[in-house]
């Protein structure tokens, strides 16, 4: 079978390429294996993807939301902890934002924005680093 990716070939029962790194369409029925993975950043099981989408969405609404994200079996996955740190510089934005006179107003409606960005992200399973935080770690 042939990556789809870099075109190497590769074992048929593979989850991931061993010479790019990339998460195949199929994935092996048997026990996922994470030392397979070559690049934590972007690669997930894809079985967990639909109880971290949930999660990585309960993260975002609101301070609760936050914590019960941080307290669920999901915490530990990458996809969970990406949007968890994005879901934790958000609530400390909007925070702050009204603090600040005049321009708290504007950056209000940015953090919104990006909120809406953040919420649609996780809900398509996408790992999109929201503009102007996309350097800032918290949760690593």
């Amino acid at each position: 079978m042939k990556c789809n990716f870099c075109g190497n070939e590769i074992p048929d029962d593979s989850a991931f390429c061993p010479e790019c790194g990339k998460q195949l369409n199929s994935v092996p029925k048997f026990n996922y294996d994470p030392s397979q993975v070559t690049n934590p950043e972007q690669d997930f099981v894809v079985v967990d993807l639909q109880k971290d989408k949930t999660m990585a969405i309960v993260g975002y609404i609101t301070w609760i939301g936050f914590i019960i994200a941080m307290v669920s079996d999901s915490k530990n996955s990458t996809f969970t902890k990406f949007h968890l740190n994005q879901a934790l510089i958000l609530n400390i934005a909007s925070i702050v934002c009204p603090i600040i006179p005049l321009v708290g107003v504007l950056l209000g409606i940015a953090v919104f924005v990006f909120w809406i960005m953040a919420v649609i992200s996780a809900a398509n399973g996408q790992m999109k680093p929201l503009p102007l935080i996309e350097n800032i770690k918290i949760i690593k």
